[in-house]
């Protein structure tokens, strides 16, 4: 809508040239001459509205920014003035030099630190017009203008209604598809939880860079506002805290009453997690304060974010024992390293009992139980993530006095038998935390401390507290309770002051003496200096003498054991840790000789064939991608890949298995072995008439899953029904090419995001009551050898036995 040409004015403001438009209309800069001062003048685009004259419209919509008017707030632009002229409306808004977060954000994601900043901000404008009873209605990255002092500024309430009169004509929706929230797509009034919403889609926007929904129609994107989730951003971008993770999750909670119950509440959780209140327990509030701070300096590393996003990821998934186990699959599918080492693990001697190689990470999740899981590997990423750079000597001793502890414990465990030898092992291990962090992060404090010890010629527990005011328990814990990690190991991290007089009768208490005894007897051994050895083996026999056998004699054999243990692991051996003085100087206290390098020969027992099987590199897809797990090029690869699962699913058939958990199994082997984009079980819901998704891998295949979505089975002229109804495996290349392009339904278009797929139905009795469905962007990872084709065919008749064995 152009400016009038005679005049270039509208009332008493002298337009001068115009700065943004949009889908509402344009903005111009304009001079107030009564008032000497720059405005911002947009014209508004009324469109066209069924029983509704335009004169009305006009009108509501000046005595709706009446109330607008009103408001008056650091972080909301300032409405002046509206007024009519030719029958158009004209808000009249105060000028803000600046950039949108819209153009901010499309150079790529925002800091966590500025991201949660700048909608803290932005949550206490749109809190104060709540207060005001005005709702926003199109909180975007479009409607806030960020400061040259970076001050987030909310503008545009024009569309905003006062909270009283919230009700929406028929049919009708007010606001940006992708920013709106679900109910009121199904029809339900705007409330004050809306903005809430769209606050929480602002944040993972900012955070990831990209928008939580998107699409090609307005069609598309209402389709997957009503009926998906909003990814953790973590997924998007690795490395924003898994805490970010939860506000967005809440704030955009499906249901309204789970969310934020205000804009306050909202920015009280943002507060927190930017400077953390000392926790329940924590101690006096300078030694809370003093951790909070340490903190706040390791969170500004580039990499602990990331650490802390998995590792908070894998416990939430873990702790909660109702989740499919393709949940937790796709988890640790995500993190590749992470894979490798789990697949090691299961495969190793200690786990041979369980007979043949485990190729899948459905399959070691149920051979090994969802606690086993998250105990190797939160152990296994924090400890994977500490290597994964060039360190000094001292960290390398750090970690390998980690190890001792943790295999310690579990030999104290095996002679004893009082609790769980995995448990055991990562609550000994993560004693050894704070030190760890401190060492990795703060390097400088770490030298500081070293020095101060060594001054004293003592322990060093004192000199932390010296250098940092807090011990290494403290930030131990701290960063524990970020992780959320379970509270037995962030106990066990606390050091026993009283002497142990007998064997504790709770768990908890019998897993904090076995890692305090580990770690005391790890740091003992590890000494070089024989007068302090001698020391303290009298006090740690005389602390735990009541309930741990503590004889000179028995301490020195269970190092040694210990040592021998540590020289069969291959990670240990091939991170390096072999060599680290920690353990020599361990191995010297067990009697046995310092110089001595633990190597790979002592893994002559572990069969050659299950690590070439395990070891092999393979990365998940990032979204957009395919998965170059086994190209099209290594046809050896995938058949090797599709053979390993096919035999170790028939292991599975052989003996007692759950249908739950050998699904995955079938999935995990396609998806790996093909490098699909996503692959997914179907299973028949005669209620709905549909084949309904119940397992998945991939890109958003978890959100898929969780949104109910479906593959209709009455007759329809498509590929999903000509499979269905005639039994057929049927593969579709490229869903755009002219032959096919009207089999593919739209509803299937607007859903997923994929060139070709294909189907292979699971007929028991004649009839189709599951289907596997597959896709690629990639047309040659749907093109197979007939061995290929051969394998993935017998992956589904696996699939019909164990229907067929769990209808019986």
């Amino acid at each position: 809508m152009a400016v009038p040409a005679a005049a270039q004015q509208v009332g008493r403001f002298l337009v001068e040239r115009e700065i943004g438009r949009g889908a509402q209309g344009r903005v111009y800069l304009a001079r107030d001459p009564r008032l000497e001062r720059t405005v911002a003048l947009k014209t508004l685009r009324l469109a066209p509205a069924q029983g509704t004259g335009t004169q009305d419209r006009v009108r509501r919509l000046l005595e709706e920014a009446l109330h607008v008017g009103r408001l008056q707030h650091p972080n909301i632009v300032a409405l002046h003035d509206a007024i009519e002229q030719g029958g158009v409306p004209w808000l009249v808004f105060e000028y803000v030099e600046g950039r949108t977060l819209e153009a901010l954000v499309r150079e790529g994601p925002l800091a966590p630190e500025r991201a949660v900043r700048l909608v803290r901000q932005v949550l206490a404008g749109v809190g104060h017009a709540h207060a005001q009873g005005v709702l926003h209605r199109d909180l975007k990255p479009a409607n806030v203008i960020v400061t040259r002092e970076d001050v987030a500024r909310v503008m545009d309430f024009g569309i905003a209604a006062r909270s009283a009169d919230t009700q929406q004509p028929t049919g009708s929706l007010t606001g940006t598809p992708a920013y709106l929230p679900p109910e009121v797509i199904g029809g339900a009034k705007f409330t004050k939880a809306g903005d809430v919403y769209a606050a929480g889609l602002l944040l993972y926007e900012l955070l990831t860079g990209e928008p939580a929904f998107s699409g090609e129609t307005v069609y598309a994107i209402l389709h997957k506002v009503g009926s998906g989730e909003v990814p953790r951003p973590s997924r998007v971008r690795p490395g924003v805290p898994e805490r970010l993770d939860s506000i967005v999750a809440t704030a955009t909670a499906r249901d309204p009453a789970r969310r934020y119950a205000d804009c306050e509440a909202m920015a009280a959780a943002l507060a927190e997690w930017a400077d953390p209140a000392p926790a329940a327990g924590e101690g006096d509030g300078s030694r809370a304060s003093t951790v909070a701070f340490l903190l706040r300096r390791m969170r500004h590393k580039s990499d602990l974010p990331a650490l802390s996003s998995t590792i908070g990821s894998i416990n939430a998934i873990v702790s909660s024992e109702d989740q499919h186990t393709n949940v937790l699959s796709n988890a640790i599918l995500r993190d590749v390293s992470l894979t490798g080492k789990l697949l090691r693990v299961v495969n190793a001697a200690y786990y041979k009992q369980f007979g043949g190689a485990v190729s899948t990470i459905s399959r070691a999740v149920s051979i090994l139980g969802f606690t086993r899981v998250r105990n190797i590997a939160l152990s296994l990423v924090l400890f994977e993530h500490l290597q994964n750079k060039a360190q000094a000597a001292n960290l390398k001793d750090e970690i390998a006095a980690a190890y001792l502890s943790g295999t310690i414990a579990v030999r104290l465990v095996e002679r004893s038998r009082i609790t769980d030898a995995e448990e055991a092992f990562i609550c000994a291990m993560f004693r050894h935390l704070g030190r760890l962090l401190v060492a990795f992060y703060l390097p400088e404090e770490a030298e500081a401390i070293a020095r101060a010890a060594a001054a004293r010629g003592e322990g060093g527990e004192r000199a932390v507290v010296e250098v940092l005011g807090v011990g290494y328990a403290d930030i131990g814990q701290g960063v524990a309770r970020e992780w959320n990690l379970p509270d037995v190991i962030v106990r066990s991290m606390e050091p026993l002051e009283a002497q142990v007089k007998a064997t504790a009768a709770l768990r908890q208490d019998t897993l904090r003496t076995l890692a305090d005894y580990s770690g005391r007897l790890s740091d003992l051994a590890r000494s070089g200096d024989e007068r302090v050895r001698q020391a303290g083996l009298d006090a740690l026999s005389q602390r735990f003498g009541g309930a741990i056998p503590s004889s000179e004699a028995n301490l020195r054999s269970l190092v040694r054991e210990s040592v021998e243990v540590l020289g069969a692991d291959a990670d240990f051996a091939a991170a390096g840790l072999a060599k680290a003085d920690a353990v020599a100087q361990a191995r010297h206290f067990g009697g046995g000789d310092a110089s001595a390098t633990l190597g790979m020969d002592t893994l002559a027992d572990e069969a050659p064939e299950t690590r070439t099987l395990v070891d092999e590199p393979y990365r998940v897809p990032a979204p957009g991608e395919g998965m170059p797990v086994a190209a099209p090029d290594d046809p050896e690869r995938r058949r090797r890949l599709l053979s390993a699962g096919v035999q170790d699913i028939t292991e599975t058939l052989a003996g007692d298995f759950r249908l739950g958990d050998l699904m995955p199994m079938i999935l995990e082997t396609l998806y790996r072995a093909i490098g699909y984009k996503r692959a997914l079980l179907l299973v028949r819901d005669p209620a709905r008439g549909s084949l309904r998704a119940r397992h998945g891998f991939g890109e958003d295949a978890e959100a898929l899953v969780t949104s109910g979505f479906a593959i209709p089975i009455s007759p329809h002229k498509d590929v999903f029904y000509a499979a269905v109804s005639q039994g057929l495996d049927l593969c579709v290349e490229d869903r755009d090419a002219e032959n096919i392009r009207h089999r593919v339904p739209a509803w299937y278009r607007d859903a997923v995001q994929a060139r070709g797929l294909i189907l292979f139905p699971v007929r028991v009795k004649k009839r189709v009551v599951a289907l596997i469905y597959a896709d690629a962007d990639d047309p040659a990872l749907l093109r197979y050898r007939p061995e290929e084709l051969s394998l993935l065919r017998t992956l589904r008749n696996q699939a019909v036995l164990a229907l067929m064995h769990a209808s019986s």
